[in-house]
C-alpha cells in the first residue's frame, strides 16, 4: 500500500513529467522550424552556440539550484534562498554581459550570424534567475505551480517565434533568438512576483561559504552539461553541415528524456527529506528506467518516417545516428535517477567526480571516433558517455550500500 509520503511523490512525478514532455516538445518543435526555415550550414552553427548557451546556463549556475532545492526542501530557510538568489543575479548579469561581447566580436571577425544570436545572452541570465525561483517550488512539493509558469514561458516562446519570423519576416535565426529571449525576460518578471520574502544580502563571507557548499553540485552539473559541447567539437572537426546532424540529434533527445529527468527533480527532495527509504533506491531505478526507455523503442522503430515527414530529405542522414543515441539513452536514464539518490543522500561530491572522469574520457573518445569514422561514429562516443556514466554511478551507489552493510 503506497503512503502519503509516496502518493505526493507520485503525484509530483507526474506533474513533472507533463510539464517537462509538454515544454520539452514545445522546444523541439522550435528547433524543428529553425531547421525547415534556416539553411543546414547555418542551423550547424546555431546549435553549436545553443550547446555552448546550455553549458553556459551551468556556469552562472554555480550548482546554486540543486543545492537550494536540496536545502530548502529540509529547512525553508528564506535567508538561503535570498542569497542564492543574489548570488544567482550577479553572476547571470556579467555572463550575460561577456557573452554579448563575445557574439559581437564573432560577428565582426567571422559572419554577421553571430549578430542574430546576441538575444541569446539575455535569454541565458533572465532564464537561469526565473529555473533558480521554480526550484523553490520544486523543494516545496508544488510542481504543479513550476510546471505551471515553465509552460507559460514556453508557449511564450514559441509564439513570439513564429510571429516575429511570418508576420514580421525577421531572419529565422533572430526570430528564434528574440522569441526565446522574450520569453523568458517575461517569465522572470512573472515568477519573482510570486515571492514575497525579503530580499537580505548577506556579507561576503558567508557568500562564499554558499558557494563551498554549493560547488560540488556545480561541478556535477558543470562536467554534465558540458558533454552538450560536442556539437561544437563535431561541428570544427567535420563542418557545419555534420555538425547541424549531430546537433539537431542532441537537441531533440530532450523530450525522450522527460520521464527520467521529470523523476530525477522529484526524487532529490524526497531523498533529502528521506521520504524514499534506502531499501527502495534499487526498486525506483529499475520501474523509472524501464518506463523512461519505451519512447526511446518508439522512435527508434518509428524515425524512417518522422525524420522525412517533419524535416524533408536535407535531415536524412539523423535517422542512423537517432537510432544509435537511443541505445544509449536507457543508459542516461539509470544514470540520472542514480544521480539524484546519490546528491540526495549527500554524496554530491562523489557524483562529481564521476562526471568529471566520464566527461573527460567521453571527449577523448569523441575526438578519436569522429576522426575515424566521421558523425556516425560521433553518436557512438556519445553511447559510451552514457555507458560510462551509468557505470560510474552505480558503482558509486553499490559502494554506499556496502559501506551501510559494514557499519550496521
Amino acid at each position: 500500500m503506497i503512503g502519503k509520503l509516496k502518493k505526493q511523490v507520485v503525484k509530483n512525478f507526474f506533474w513533472a513529467l507533463a510539464g517537462r514532455i509538454f515544454a520539452a516538445g514545445i522546444q523541439t518543435i522550435g528547433i524543428i522550424l529553425l531547421a525547415r526555415w534556416e539553411s543546414v550550414e547555418n542551423f550547424g552553427v546555431v546549435v553549436s552556440i545553443l550547446a555552448l548557451s546550455v553549458l553556459l546556463h551551468a556556469i552562472i549556475d554555480f550548482g546554486l539550484s540543486p543545492f537550494l532545492i536540496k536545502e530548502y526542501a529540509k529547512t525553508h530557510n528564506e535567508q538561503l534562498a535570498s542569497e542564492c538568489i543574489i548570488l544567482n543575479a550577479k553572476a547571470a548579469n556579467i555572463f550575460s554581459f561577456l557573452s554579448m561581447i563575445l557574439l559581437v566580436i564573432l560577428g565582426m571577425l567571422l559572419d554577421s550570424l553571430y549578430y542574430s544570436l546576441i538575444p541569446l545572452s539575455i535569454w541565458v541570465a533572465f532564464e537561469r534567475r526565473a529555473d533558480l525561483l521554480l526550484g523553490l517550488y520544486i523543494a516545496e512539493g508544488n510542481n504543479k505551480k513550476a510546471t505551471q509558469f515553465l509552460l507559460i514561458r514556453r508557449f511564450l516562446f514559441i509564439i513570439s517565434f513564429v510571429f516575429l519570423y511570418l508576420i514580421l519576416n525577421i531572419g529565422a535565426t533572430l526570430a528564434y533568438s528574440m522569441g526565446i529571449a522574450m520569453a523568458a525576460i517575461l517569465s522572470y518578471i512573472q515568477v519573482s512576483k510570486q515571492f514575497n520574502f525579503k530580499i537580505i544580502e548577506w556579507s561576503n563571507d558567508k557568500n562564499w561559504n554558499i558557494l563551498k557548499q554549493s560547488f560540488p553540485f556545480w561541478i556535477n552539473s558543470l562536467f554534465a552539461q558540458l558533454r552538450n559541447i560536442d556539437v561544437l567539437v563535431v561541428t570544427l572537426i567535420l563542418g557545419s553541415v555534420q555538425g547541424a546532424y549531430f546537433g539537431f540529434v542532441n537537441r531533440s533527445i530532450a523530450p525522450l528524456n522527460m520521464i527520467s529527468t521529470s523523476m530525477a527533480s522529484v526524487i532529490l527532495p524526497s531523498v533529502s527529506k528521506k521520504e524514499i527509504e534506502e531499501h527502495e533506491f534499487l526498486k525506483y531505478i529499475f520501474f523509472i528506467t524501464l518506463v523512461a526507455s519505451v519512447p526511446y523503442f518508439l522512435v527508434y522503430f518509428f524515425v524512417d518516417s518522422l525524420i522525412p515527414m517533419f524535416l524533408g530529405n536535407n535531415y536524412f542522414a539523423t535517422i542512423e545516428l537517432i537510432k544509435i543515441v537511443c541505445i544509449g539513452l536507457v543508459f542516461f536514464s539509470a544514470s540520472s535517477i542514480i544521480n539524484s539518490i546519490l546528491q540526495g543522500i549527500d554524496m554530491q561530491k562523489h557524483v562529481a567526480y564521476a562526471n568529471f572522469f566520464a566527461t573527460l574520457i567521453y571527449f577523448v573518445i569523441l575526438l578519436i571516433m569522429t576522426n575515424i569514422g566521421g558523425v556516425v561514429f560521433s553518436a557512438y562516443a556519445l553511447v559510451v558517455f552514457f555507458l560510462l556514466r551509468f557505470l560510474l554511478t552505480l558503482r558509486l551507489l553499490y559502494k554506499y550500500f556496502l559501506k551501510g552493510k559494514t557499519n550496521g
